[in-house]
């Protein structure tokens, strides 16, 4: 099959043909946010920044390895929310998908598999949440249950560019007060192992920063 490149991720991607089910995968909700973001301070997955989950740190391997066995192309994204910020307190404890990483490939990485693909996500108040859905933890779907779920999803604007926002603002305030950020030691594009790092949208949003502050200096 030909290899092609991905115009957002940079990524070599294989033309595959993939059908149109998919599965759940959970991840862990930053308390401090009252958008739906990983945990930084202990969490790199899922990385939204290039699209993928399990990218920087192998984990959950065996839920990856067998969504790449399988032509499932959709992992949706779930978490609980852990803020009491968003529906004025009523979606705290309470678990919701939260988007979808669409499937371009599974990439081999030295000692783990990754799922990248294209990112979307939704807010908390997009009301997903899985006990009314009728999804349990870790489920896979068929045709029309993913059919119907992405249709749910796709009422609602994506929202990645402005999570990964909030990530990084969120990120400099923990460092301020003293607490860890795990991408500090893990990115991988700060020990130059980054294969992605042309479709980051950390690494855009951190150099544009960059630029406006060194043009705010300059200013008289």
């Amino acid at each position: 099959m030909k290899n092609t490149r991905d115009a957002k991720t940079g990524a070599r991607r294989r033309s595959l043909r993939f059908e149109p089910i998919g599965r759940i995968q959970p991840f862990e909700h930053y308390p401090g946010s009252a958008l739906p973001i990983r945990d930084f301070r202990t969490r790199t997955e899922p990385h939204i920044e290039i699209g993928a989950f399990g990218y920087v740190k192998p984990v959950a391997q065996r839920m990856i390895r067998s969504f790449c066995r399988s032509r499932a192309k959709y992992l949706f994204l779930t978490t609980t929310c852990r803020s009491p910020e968003p529906g004025h307190g009523t979606f705290l404890g309470r678990s919701f998908v939260v988007g979808h990483i669409t499937r371009l490939t599974c990439l081999k990485l030295r000692d783990h598999l990754t799922v990248l693909g294209r990112v979307h996500v939704v807010p908390f108040d997009a009301r997903l949440e899985l006990r009314a859905l009728g999804i349990k933890s870790r489920q896979a779907f068929d045709r029309n249950r993913t059919a119907r779920l992405l249709r749910l999803i796709y009422r609602h604007r994506n929202i990645r560019d402005r999570c990964v926002k909030e990530m990084l603002r969120l990120e400099r305030v923990a460092r301020k007060q003293g607490q860890p950020v795990v991408a500090d030691k893990a990115c991988l594009a700060r020990k130059d192992r980054c294969e992605l790092e042309a479709g980051c949208l950390r690494r855009r949003f951190e150099r544009r920063a960059r630029k406006s502050r060194t043009a705010n200096r300059r200013r008289p």
